[in-house]
């Protein structure tokens, strides 16, 4: 009898202001004329699942008893992962969080962690306001428009390698330079605070949600850089837990018998006596347990969340102290 192989999902391509052509080595390059791509979405509902013609949505909807995940949680794949490639600043922007999506009729909230997988000199990422600024700033800020905002912000230069934690109702930026793996919930709420004056294709200003935004937006929360990890796990909070696997030369690895997706990041990664599994692509294993992930380089493991689970190792609440 042939052995199982992994499901790969073909990625789905997020046109973007802020996105570039240049998405190597992760993907082609797309010809001149074409719209930038920000972001890559590896597990949407929408996703193909390579060689099956069909949704990743219908797929899991169909497959996901086989990992004994519980009814309420097959309808809909348990988290989001994607590739960012900013050549630009995106927004100043806040997620709502889950009572808040609920309340509005937006389904669910959105928290986030974020990988860094390529980070250029001078690149730098913002989380929450500066000491002694506060919500009341911030919105002053905002209508005065133009990236007011941004000189509120606190601003970090990551490293390659770097995890940060983005929970629901924090205030954030990203910056041009960065190849970023994010980790979310399976949600697009997303809140617009200032968006740097910039207009759209057709001369118009991009829509601010400032309003809503202010409602959610703390101004200090949890949101951070995370312990390193060369290889093992990164985060673990109730929508979602990931873990770095690093090799430096060929080595197996074994799975969890749980549900879990893999995504080779760097160098060659296949199951065991299995084919090799693309870059920056999402594969998930067969449900059966036993499975060993064999290669060299970095690839990134993601499962569900674990219900009551702190974020990381030390534990927090969703606003800081």
């Amino acid at each position: 009898m042939a052995k199982p192989q992994p499901v790969v999902i073909e990625p789905w391509f997020s046109p973007r202001i802020w996105g570039t052509r240049d998405l190597r080595p992760f993907y082609p390059p797309l010809p001149d004329g074409a719209d930038p791509v920000g972001e890559a979405w590896l597990t949407a509902p929408y996703c193909r699942v390579a060689g099956a013609g069909e949704t990743l949505e219908a797929w899991w909807r169909r497959e996901s008893a086989a990992w004994n995940e519980p009814a309420d949680s097959r309808a809909e794949f348990p988290f989001l992962i994607k590739l960012l490639f900013p050549k630009d600043f995106l927004s100043i922007q806040v997620h709502p969080d889950d009572s808040y999506a609920a309340l509005h009729g937006l389904g669910r909230g959105k928290t986030e962690m974020w990988h860094m997988l390529a980070v250029e000199p001078g690149a730098k990422l913002a989380l929450n306001l500066v000491p002694g600024a506060e919500i009341q700033h911030l919105a002053a800020a905002c209508r005065a428009g133009g990236g007011a905002a941004a000189q509120l912000l606190a601003w970090h230069e990551p490293a390659p390698g770097d995890t940060y934690f983005v929970p629901a109702g924090t205030v954030h930026a990203l910056g041009p330079g960065l190849v970023i793996l994010e980790v979310q919930q399976p949600s697009d709420n997303t809140f617009r605070l200032d968006d740097y004056g910039r207009v759209d294709a057709s001369g118009r200003p991009r829509e601010l949600h400032l309003e809503a935004g202010l409602e959610v937006a703390h101004a200090r929360t949890a949101a951070g850089l995370l312990p390193r990890s060369t290889s093992g796990p990164l985060i673990q909070c109730p929508y979602f837990q990931v873990s770095r696997l690093e090799a430096k030369t060929e080595d197996a690895i074994p799975l969890p018998a749980a549900f879990c997706t893999i995504v080779p990041v760097a160098g060659q990664w296949r199951l065991k006596n299995g084919p090799r599994l693309p870059l920056a692509h999402a594969a998930i294993p067969p449900a059966q347990g036993g499975q060993e992930l064999v290669g060299q380089g970095v690839a990134i493991q993601v499962g569900p969340g674990v219900p009551d689970a702190a974020r990381s190792r030390t534990g927090s609440s969703p606003v800081a102290p």
